[in-house]
């Protein structure tokens, strides 16, 4: 599997304090089969002043870290970065980073407390930059679990959906993880990953993760979600998004699969 966002560089953001603390992370993602993950610090949300020049070093020392204690895992560069209006100039600038350093994806955090006037205009710059967003963890936006169809207009307009690998079990509340399936019910989503910001508090859980989906969705589509798309993302590649179903899905829930 192909982690696509996570918390994995020490004293950084509210991820791993040491290194020793990131080794530990990075052995439970192997544990769960995870080959590959983006390092994503929260980048420009006015808690945390990681630059890309720290955010890079710190991948570099991660890695050799895991290299040296035979952890299988690659750590590759990338950044959570806030939804602010002037975020497409930061792409311009190169102030933020993209998800493996090509240029191609942004992943952005949406807010959890409200969806601000003008985002889809926001999201439409970052588009005139070559870049696609794709929209960290919606489904933990009181917005969005109030009206979950309420994100398909930023799909229709090319954005990406991630979702995380906790809500998806249970383990980010009722709401987020009701959320998370109507979203994938919806065929909003387009990738899963663990948000993982340490292997106690807010563990690695796309194991699990994957597990559920295989149920909810299927094998193929489940293996798309962990690996095949998050592949084409860090490849710089496109990929056809999924048509969203709208209510296809209700006899599910009516039979309680």
């Amino acid at each position: 599997m192909i982690d696509l966002h996570a918390h994995v560089l020490p004293g950084l953001d509210d991820g791993p304090r040491t290194i020793r603390d990131a080794l530990a992370l990075l052995r439970q993602m192997a544990d769960q089969g995870i080959t590959t993950v983006v390092a994503t610090p929260h980048m420009r949300d006015g808690h945390y002043d990681v630059t890309v020049d720290q955010m890079h070093r710190e991948v570099e020392r991660v890695n050799r870290a895991a290299v040296d204690e035979e952890i299988p895992v690659t750590v590759l560069p990338g950044g959570e970065v806030a939804l602010v209006p002037d975020v497409s100039e930061a792409i311009r600038c190169g102030t933020v980073p993209s998800l493996g350093a090509l240029g191609r994806y942004v992943l952005i955090e949406m807010p959890f407390q409200n969806v601000p006037v003008g985002v889809r205009q926001v999201l439409f710059a970052v588009q005139l930059q070559g870049v696609t967003p794709v929209l960290a963890h919606p489904e933990r936006s009181f917005p969005i679990q109030r009206v979950p169809s309420s994100i398909e207009p930023f799909v229709q307009a090319g954005a990406l959906v991630q979702i995380n690998a906790a809500s998806l079990v249970g383990q980010g509340g009722k709401d987020a993880e009701r959320t998370a399936v109507r979203l994938l019910e919806r065929g909003l989503v387009h990738v899963v990953a663990s948000d993982a910001h340490d292997a106690v508090e807010r563990p690695c859980l796309l194991g699990a993760a994957r597990d559920r989906l295989v149920r909810l969705v299927g094998a193929e589509e489940a293996y798309r979600l962990v690996r095949d798309r998050p592949l084409r993302i860090l490849e710089g590649r496109p990929f056809k998004q999924p048509r969203p179903r709208g209510k296809a899905l209700w006899w599910k829930r009516v039979l309680g699969n």
